[in-house]
């Protein structure tokens, strides 16, 4: 009893005890959290830690979809004025095509339709979120030259055709040249139709690829207009002909792909006249699946027709009653662009998840007026204007298909937001479960501990007792 006084060791355990429980809940009260060190909820603290990096992640990934938000609203308030000017171009072509307005008149329209095309590329250049180009590719980087291109021309060779083949013969050397000037390896290839069914002898010739423009030119002088056919051709054959056709070329495995097709008539089509062994949908199938661009030269009475071949492989359809020269350069344009990779919008790649790969990729779009097609716009003949106002409703048809995808990715992002800020709540409420104190219960534990360490130093007190006691015994006489 002397050496190991039991009862006091016992309330001063459990006094300490108390004290502890007395600190514990304090720091719970002060701090609002069940768990402020490891050792109050080890389990608890692992799993309160993994949903609190989630929910701080997807805080951000609200932030970022809000911009991404930004960002397309930038874009579609620009796009909103160029539609305005491509408006304002097409009224002014419409007015160009009346017949009482004179030379002078359409050279002072053909003027403000520059200016217009001026302001479409500014806006075009200068529309940016956080310096980040939104309707073209990005500036700043060095000039990107090279690349290699595989060129060949399909040409309607019939009666009809003689004008416009002696507008490829004179427009030819410019054509090369600009490839030139950018370093573009090229090969040129040529082949030459007319109609197989009144003339299947000569109806499809086919002429090697050469990388040399004065061997091309040389091609290109045997080419003479024969014959007249009926109102449809054989291009359908000149495309994929087992033998003859433009498909056949050994293309380069690094090279883009060109095809230009120049005609003023329709093609036979198995599905159409049933003149043809081939229909458009399985011709156009196969140069998508080739990856060969196909723009082509032809009249607006072919185009609902020929269309859906430029169409299937990112082609342009350009008038045949415009400037030949500048159609030859718009399309050196494209040549050169997607042989040296210049062309390519860069893809916006928006983090909207608290974890990796939870992205969500945004196709972005180049709407230039040489991407619009309409460098060579020209309203200086009433054909033209024509012509003109079919180039313009393609371009309206471009940027409204523009707008129409980014209003889908600003709706498509709203939704995701919800998404994921519901994520957020769900989780954050998860993580207060287990972090944070019931503050009831706290109240009920302290003042507890508090009566507990009260009754714990009462009774330390008593303890001392029974020992003092035996103090009296040596104190008696």
């Amino acid at each position: 009893m002397i050496n190991n006084e039991y009862a006091s060791l016992f309330t001063l355990r459990q006094l300490k005890n108390n004290q502890r429980k007395i600190t514990k809940s304090l720091q719970k009260l002060a701090s609002g959290k069940a768990i402020n060190q490891a050792a109050d909820n080890a389990a608890g603290l692992a799993i309160s830690e993994k949903l609190k990096s989630i929910i701080r992640g997807t805080s951000q990934a609200s932030r970022n979809i809000q911009d991404g938000i930004s960002f397309l609203q930038t874009a579609d308030g620009a796009l909103n004025e160029i539609v305005a000017l491509l408006q304002r171009q097409r009224e002014l072509a419409l007015k160009a095509a009346n017949g009482t307005l004179t030379a002078e008149d359409r050279a002072a329209i053909q003027q403000e339709i520059k200016q217009l095309n001026d302001e479409i590329d500014h806006i075009a250049n200068d529309t940016e979120f956080n310096k980040i180009k939104a309707l073209r590719p990005p500036v700043g980087k060095p000039e990107t030259k090279g690349g290699k291109a595989d060129i060949v021309f399909i040409i309607d060779a019939t009666g009809s055709m003689g004008g416009y083949i002696a507008n490829v013969k004179a427009n030819i050397s410019a054509f090369t040249d600009a490839l030139a000037s950018k370093g573009i390896d090229y090969n040129l290839g040529l082949v030459v139709y007319r109609d197989v069914v009144a003339d299947p002898s000569d109806a499809l010739v086919k002429f090697p690829f050469t990388s040399d423009p004065d061997v091309f030119k040389t091609q290109l002088d045997t080419v003479a207009a024969t014959g007249g056919g009926d109102l449809s051709e054989s291009g359908l054959e000149a495309i994929v002909d087992s033998t003859l056709g433009a498909l056949t070329y050994p293309f380069r495995e690094s090279a883009s792909k060109q095809f230009i097709l120049v005609t003023d008539a329709t093609v036979h089509d198995k599905d159409g006249d049933g003149l043809s062994s081939y229909s458009l949908p399985e011709v156009a199938s196969q140069l998508a699946d080739a990856k060969v661009k196909t723009s082509i030269v032809s009249n607006s009475s072919s185009e609902s027709q020929l269309r859906q071949l430029s169409s299937a492989s990112g082609g342009q359809y350009l008038d045949l009653a415009g400037s030949f020269a500048g159609h030859l350069n718009v399309i050196a344009g494209d040549v050169i662009d997607d042989a040296t990779g210049d062309s390519e919008m860069p893809e916006l790649r928006l983090q909207v998840g608290a974890n990796a790969g939870e992205t969500m990729t945004l196709g972005l779009f180049d709407v230039r007026s040489a991407k619009l097609g309409l460098n060579s716009l020209s309203v200086e003949s009433t054909s033209a204007a024509g012509a003109a106002i079919t180039t313009l409703d393609q371009a309206l048809d471009k940027v409204s298909a523009v707008r129409s995808r980014y209003g889908a990715y600003m709706n498509n992002l709203e939704h995701t937001e919800n998404t994921v800020l519901n994520y957020n709540e769900n989780l954050a409420s998860a993580q207060s479960r287990i972090t944070d104190a019931d503050m009831a219960k706290e109240i009920s534990e302290l003042t507890k501990a508090q009566i507990q360490e009260n009754v714990s130093t009462a009774m330390a007190s008593q303890a001392n007792i029974a020992p003092q006691a035996i103090l009296k015994l040596f104190n008696q006489p």
